[in-house]
C-alpha cells in the first residue's frame, strides 16, 4: 500500500468517524468539519486574549504589571512576567545568601546566641526555612 493509499485510506475513516459522532469529534482531520472547527477554535481563542487582557488591565498596579504593555501580542506577557520572575528570584536569591552567611558567622564568632537544641525555638527553623528557599532560586 502507498503512502498517498494509506492516507485515502484514514481520510476514509477520519469521515466514518466524524459522520458517527455528528461531525463533533474528528478534530478536522476529514477535512469536511474543519472550517467549524477552525472558527470555533478561533472564537475560544478570541475569549482566551479578550480575558488575559482584562486581568492585566485589572492587575496593572501590581509591581510586575505596573509599566507592562503588550506592543502587538498579549502573549508577550507570559515572557515578560517569567523574566521578571528570574530577575526578582536572582535579587531574593543573593539577599538569601548573604543573610545565611551572616547568621552563620554570627554564630561562629559567638555574635548570635542559639538557644539550646531541646528548647523549642524558631531560630533553629531560620537556616533551614533559608536553605528551603535557596534550592527554589538558582544559583
Amino acid at each position: 500500500m502507498t503512502d498517498k493509499q494509506r492516507a485515502l485510506q484514514l481520510s476514509d475513516m477520519a469521515k466514518a468517524v466524524c459522520a458517527l459522532k455528528g461531525g463533533k469529534e474528528c478534530f478536522g482531520i476529514c477535512g469536511g468539519c474543519l472550517e467549524e472547527a477552525t472558527t470555533a477554535r478561533k472564537e475560544d481563542m478570541a475569549a482566551v486574549g479578550e480575558s488575559l487582557m482584562e486581568v492585566i488591565a485589572g492587575n496593572q498596579e501590581h509591581k510586575l504589571l505596573k509599566d507592562w504593555a503588550p506592543i502587538n501580542d498579549p502573549a508577550e506577557i507570559v515572557t515578560d512576567l517569567l523574566n521578571a520572575y528570574d530577575e526578582l528570584a536572582s535579587e531574593l536569591g543573593t539577599a538569601l545568601r548573604a543573610a545565611r552567611q551572616f547568621i552563620r558567622n554570627g554564630v561562629e564568632f559567638g555574635y548570635i546566641s542559639m538557644p539550646d537544641p531541646e528548647t523549642p525555638d524558631s531560630a533553629h527553623d531560620t537556616l533551614p526555612m533559608i536553605e528551603a528557599a535557596l534550592s527554589l532560586v538558582k544559583p
